[in-house]
């Protein structure tokens, strides 16, 4: 019987390799998501309006700042919003990407599963011709 496709692409041990940067992923984001009751994640992030607002309040800052009773530090708050948004776009990035790859997973995890139960079918068959097929059941058969 021919060696099966994905398990000579992807071996168990490329599974793991891949698994243990999920795990990493997996580490840095939650030290980086905000914790029940910190004031984080209030008010929602939208990729088309933050930067347009932080840009606006900025440039007010720039004006009227003098006019506040504290001192913001105009440059260091707008290092920081600066900083944010850079952060926040290669997330959603990244986010787009997993989103990709978690279609991919389903995809291949389709294609495996098809290659196991043809394999199977195919040996079902053969043990049902040799009458050895006993009490096992071949069950909604899509492909002859």
């Amino acid at each position: 019987m021919d060696t099966s496709y994905t398990v000579s692409v992807l071996p168990e041990s490329r599974l793991q390799s891949l698994d243990a940067e999920l795990a990493s992923m997996e580490v840095i984001l939650n030290l980086l998501r905000y914790a029940d009751g910190d004031k984080r994640g209030v008010i929602p992030w939208c990729e088309h309006i933050t930067p347009v607002l932080c840009r606006q309040v900025l440039a007010a800052l720039e004006l009227f700042g003098s006019e506040l009773s504290r001192d913001f530090g105009v440059e260091e708050v707008r290092e920081t919003m600066e900083a944010e948004i850079r952060v926040m776009r290669l997330l959603q990035a990244q986010h787009e990407r997993l989103q990709r790859l978690l279609a991919l997973t389903e995809e291949v995890a389709g294609a495996v599963g098809s290659d196991v139960m043809v394999m199977a079918m195919a040996l079902h068959d053969e043990l049902a011709d040799a009458g050895r097929a006993g009490g096992i059941t071949a069950f909604n058969r899509l492909a002859d």
